[in-house]
């Protein structure tokens, strides 16, 4: 959260979303009404105080990432420094760069070095556009810190910078509600410009300057986006391209929409609300989270996802940033619940109520009945295939063929047991996929230097590769993209029975497991099922026996 709290031990390196399936069609609705009921009570505690989470203290919640007119002056001028997506900030402190020029090889390169290098190669930069003439004495002007990246874009030319600011509409490409009349980000926009013209109104420079604008070169989200789509496109020498910027300015309002619902807000304001200004506490959440990783990671299984081959920059400024943003603003969907209590005349009370759920969705063609939601499953399915909530998404298995979710979840939980091993296969097929979450994991943690690079260019290219140089000859073209577990402390395919004690399930379960392997051992066999058959009625040792010459060998 914002004060610094983090995962004991080392369950972030274990953590993966959760696919849960179930038989029963009421099932889904209820564990995401339940797990999301219970996640923004928790982001709520952890605001401390007297905060309340009802829907009147909701609505009087008022987004802190906000430009506002108050007369003649705008208000919230500071949110630009999260929004903008700065050229010469994206070259000048890339993460990965950074941790390749202090040589950390196969180790994490530790965030302070980082900092420390990037503060230095900033501070000149800072030094050099600061006026002649500008105040040394005074109250601090709090300008600078959203005016420096574009002071340092207007430098140099060559990045058009001020072009790219000064097109008629720009606020739209942020988004389209960004035209609307509660909103002055145009207006912002236009102050913006008016500053970088003449710096010389600028007051005295705030002594932590540098350090603020490090953070926001290192991980501010509009920063960190651009890179991403950079990378994505080929290198991220081409951070000045106009429609990378155009992808990287909606991904960050994307990250704006998210980090102003209240849950959000109360979780990273903590108990200590008022020390300091909100967007600091965001950009040291971005931080602390390595923000460039994660955009990193996700803009290069998006774009394969997506079937983006070509490198176009027009198309994966539009296509990844746009879908990077709908997986940010996936709305919150209201549950019903009838509130039955004793009395009236029928003996009983029922009144409706609404559970809010976001934390965990339900996905189908019936996961939104309410508010005209009904084309909303492609935008659940986005969103769970990215490194934002949902974090659990409940269905029954019918309908579900052929969609994968495998993007971050290894995990699939079986609320009830499916009644024959296909089916069984079918669900946790789900999430066993090219470069799934668990490669992806193992591929990192066994070749991580190979990520590393001075050139800024995709570090999953180079890890991929890396782990396929690496492989035994013995191994086929599935490695490393789809099977790599070089260790027993790989990570793998999780399945998650919530059976009771001397339950039928747990007997079921040990059949469909023995069932699984004869259904694999008979798959692609001419007269599968008498084969099954068969099989089955061998013994356990009997059946190894067999294995070989039932095998079929298809490797070149």
């Amino acid at each position: 959260n914002g004060d610094g709290h983090k995962l004991n031990g080392d369950g972030h390196k274990r953590f993966t979303k959760r696919l849960v399936f179930s038989a029963w069609w009421v099932v889904p609705q209820i564990i995401a009404s339940l797990l999301s009921y219970e996640a923004e009570r928790l982001m709520i505690h952890e605001g401390g105080g007297n905060r309340r989470n009802t829907p009147e203290a909701r609505k009087r919640a008022r987004p802190l990432l906000r430009f506002q007119r108050q007369g003649p002056r705008i208000a919230g001028m500071a949110s630009l420094s999260l929004l903008y997506p700065s050229p010469t900030l994206a070259k000048l402190a890339d993460p990965l760069r950074l941790a390749s020029e202090i040589g950390v090889d196969d180790a994490p390169a530790p965030v302070e070095a980082v900092a420390a290098l990037a503060a230095d190669k900033i501070g000149r930069a800072i030094r050099a556009v600061i006026p002649k003439g500008t105040p040394t004495e005074g109250p601090a002007d709090l300008r600078w810190y959203w005016a420096a990246p574009l002071l340092l874009d207007a430098q140099n030319a060559e990045l058009g910078s001020v072009e790219w600011l000064s097109r008629p509409g720009v606020s739209s490409v942020w988004s389209a509600e960004a035209e609307s009349d509660d909103s002055a980000l145009g207006d912002a926009i236009a102050l913006a410009l008016e500053v970088t013209a003449d710096p010389t109104s600028l007051g005295r420079v705030p002594e932590d300057l540098v350090p603020v604008v490090t953070r926001q070169a290192l991980a501010g989200p509009a920063t960190c986006a651009l890179r991403a789509l950079a990378r994505g496109a080929g290198a991220v020498n081409l951070v000045s391209n106009s429609d990378l910027r155009d992808g990287a300015a909606k991904v960050s309002w994307g990250f704006r929409s998210l980090f102003n619902t209240p849950e959000v807000m109360a979780m990273l304001r903590g108990p200590r609300a008022e020390e300091d200004a909100y967007w600091q506490k965001v950009l040291d959440y971005c931080l602390n989270g390595c923000l460039q990783s994660v955009l990193d990671e996700y803009a290069h299984v998006l774009r394969e996802w997506l079937g983006i081959l070509a490198l176009d920059t027009k198309v994966i400024g539009n296509e990844l940033g746009q879908t990077m943003y709908d997986a940010l603003t996936v709305r919150a969907v209201n549950y019903r619940l009838d509130d039955i209590r004793p009395g009236g005349e029928d003996g009983m009370n029922v009144a409706p109520k609404n559970l809010r759920a976001r934390f965990a969705l339900r996905f189908g063609s019936q996961s939104a009945e309410e508010d005209g939601q009904l084309q909303r499953s492609g935008q659940v399915r986005a969103a769970f295939n990215s490194p934002f909530w949902p974090f659990v998404l409940a269905t029954t298995s019918v309908g579900q063929e052929g969609l994968d979710f495998h993007l971050y979840c290894h995990a699939v939980v079986h609320w009830n047991l499916p009644a024959n091993p296909v089916d069984l296969e079918q669900r946790e097929g789900r999430v066993h996929r090219y470069k799934g979450h668990a490669i992806r994991k193992n591929v990192a943690a066994s070749n991580r230097a190979a990520g590393f690079n001075r050139r800024g260019t995709d570090p999953w290219e180079g890890l991929f590769a890396a782990a396929k140089v690496g492989r035994s000859r013995g191994d086929g073209d599935l490695v490393p993209y789809w099977v790599y577990a070089p260790t027993e402390e790989s990570a793998r395919i999780e399945r998650y029975v919530p059976s009771l004690p001397l339950s039928r399930e747990i007997e079921k379960l040990e059949q469909l497991k023995r069932s699984l392997a004869v259904y694999r051992l008979a798959f692609g066999q001419p007269r599968q099922d008498d084969l099954a058959a068969y099989l089955a009625d061998l013994s356990a040792s009997r059946r190894l026996e067999v294995a070989d010459e039932l095998r079929i060998d298809l490797s070149p």
